[in-house]
């Protein structure tokens, strides 16, 4: 252990110096050379196959997946399903996640001052509309006779609760409608780039498909484009769904050939979905329904879903991000409670956002006209560096979500590789970085790693600085060459056995920081435990004098 630790540390000086370098001599090379790259990487070579208002309530129907709380997302109480009965003398509460109607947005983009609710209900009802602000809640009640008109001058966020009154009444359906004199002339390509996901993305297609077939009318405007980068989804049985069967490019260059033909067939605007992202087709209805009604300074607002984490479906994991001290991505909303009101309201606090996630991102097609097509980065930080570059506002909506498995939980080696060679690529074609910072960054960031015994992740960032210097054209090109192959890995043969002898994670000696800086973390002292540990534990005080690792993602 202590000549390979010697020699990672010698590797991290030499990638100081090379990122000195880099950032002083290839920055404008970079940034020249980003502006025709794509035209040259023939991303759209392959053989092409294909087959020719506002929010309503969404309560559980076939949930996008099952676990805990998530039916709570729809109602507070959870476990309701349309048509939905609710006996007499009690009430249905719809303030919740999925119900919610932003206002603010459609107050404040689209100059909506007044809507009206609509519902399908089998019986006289009373409908309760609390308007919802950080400085408190304002209700209006009313008995429902036909629609009910709403003054959205004032607060944040709509909600309704539907009381019956002496019998039972049956809700099979409502919506918020407004009156507009005139409405933009959108389209909305829906991009999912798939590359052996088959099994989750033939679900959003029959989600999305059924889900229209449910309400037709809502789908005017409205195309779902697949690129099948694995070549391996079986040809479409109707014209709801293009499929464009392409070589592996990557998100990069799978999402970019989604935006060449989305464009082509003459979309103004897409959703840039991953195909591992599961959406709410209500999430994607209410981007159409706001982009029909901003006003003409607004149209070029970006709308970035809130990503939610299977692990922890009801927290929001990031809403965008800001660049922070010229590198640092900080996330917004992180660990915002998507069941309290409170949570809610910290997604419609205005940010001076730099990026939003692909898992779930709208934008207008303008964007491209004006700053051409995403890098090739094949993986990792082309969203990061296309937000930055478009410069436009981006927004999230409280309703408009994604869920996505945490990033720790799809901890691989690989990804230290295009992140470090992806981040410096974006670092050179953006003025908005520092270069000071960015080495600070690369010299902690493979620190953590090497105090966390993850040698082969700081392997692959020196490969990735490595292949970064080797210049733009050759970081560029690696998009049509395939995924970055992984090392080799030790053999295991008896997971169980092996984990018997090591202990738990933070049971071994720990000392303060100071001390642990200076003997290079227990490297220069003789192991005192093998422990157990996960991706998500990057503290270096749990590695302390530790001899070996076992990350387990489970």
């Amino acid at each position: 252990m202590y000549e390979r630790f010697i020699q990672f540390r010698l590797g991290v000086f030499k990638l100081y110096l090379f990122v000195i370098e880099l950032v002083l001599a290839s920055r404008l090379l970079f940034r020249e050379r980003s502006n025709q790259v794509v035209e040259t990487l023939d991303i759209t070579e392959d053989v092409r196959t294909e087959r020719s208002g506002m929010p309503q309530f969404v309560l559980q129907r076939d949930l996008v997946f099952t676990a805990e709380g998530v039916e709570k997302l729809f109602s507070p109480a959870g476990g309701f399903s349309l048509p939905a009965t609710i006996p007499r003398n009690s009430s249905l509460d719809l303030r919740s996640y999925m119900n919610l109607v932003h206002i603010r947005r459609y107050r404040e983009l689209c100059g909506i001052k007044n809507i009206a609710l609509e519902l399908d209900v089998s019986a006289p009802v009373r409908v309760r509309a609390d308007f919802i602000s950080e400085s408190g809640t304002s209700s209006v009640v009313r008995d429902y006779s036909g629609p009910i008109d709403l003054d959205i001058s004032e607060g944040t966020l709509l909600g309704v609760c539907i009381e019956s009154a002496s019998e039972d009444a049956v809700l099979y359906g409502g919506r918020f409608v407004c009156n507009k004199q005139s409405t933009n002339d959108v389209s909305l390509a829906h991009v999912v780039c798939n590359y052996k996901r088959d099994e989750m993305t033939l679900a959003k297609i029959s989600l999305f498909r059924r889900f229209f077939q449910e309400h037709p009318g809502m789908d005017v405007g409205y195309r779902m484009i697949v690129v099948d980068n694995s070549g391996t989804l079986p040809e479409p049985t109707d014209d709801f769904v293009t499929i464009i069967r392409s070589r592996n490019l990557g998100g990069s260059g799978g999402f970019t050939r989604g935006l060449m033909e989305a464009k082509e067939m003459g979309f103004t605007n897409v959703v840039l979905n991953d195909d591992d992202a599961m959406v709410e087709p209500e999430s994607v209805l209410r981007i159409l329904s706001l982009i029909k009604v901003l006003e003409p300074e607004h149209r070029d607002v970006c709308i970035t879903g809130t990503i939610v984490s299977f692990e922890n479906p009801t927290q929001s994991y990031e809403s965008g991000a800001i660049l922070d001290e010229g590198i640092y991505l900080r996330s917004n909303c992180k660990g915002a409670d998507l069941l309290d009101i409170g949570g809610m309201l910290r997604i419609d606090m205005d940010a001076d956002l730099n990026y939003g996630s692909w898992c779930l991102y709208e934008m207008p097609l303008s964007i491209v006209n004006r700053k051409q097509y995403p890098l090739p980065l094949f993986f990792k930080e082309d969203d990061v560096e296309y937000g930055i570059r478009s410069g436009e506002r981006i927004i999230p909506m409280v309703g408009v979500c994604a869920w996505h498995h945490s990033y720790e939980v799809n901890y691989s080696p690989v990804n230290y590789y295009y992140y470090a060679r992806n981040h410096l690529a974006v670092a050179c074609c953006s003025t908005c970085y520092d270069r000071h910072v960015i080495l600070d960054r690369m010299f902690s960031d493979t620190a953590v790693e090497a105090s966390a015994l993850r040698y082969e992740c700081c392997e692959m960032m020196l490969e990735g600085v490595s292949d970064f210097l080797r210049g733009p054209d050759h970081v560029f090109n690696q998009c049509r060459d395939g995924v970055k192959k992984v090392p080799d890995r030790i053999a295991i043969s008896d997971i169980e056995t092996l984990r018997k002898e090591f202990r738990p994670h933070g049971t071994v000696l720990q000392k303060g920081f100071l001390i642990r800086m200076m003997l290079l973390n227990g490297a220069f002292q003789s192991p005192t435990a093998d422990i157990e540990s996960t991706p998500q534990d990057v503290d270096s005080a749990h590695f302390y004098r530790v001899g070996s690792v076992l990350y387990n993602r489970s």
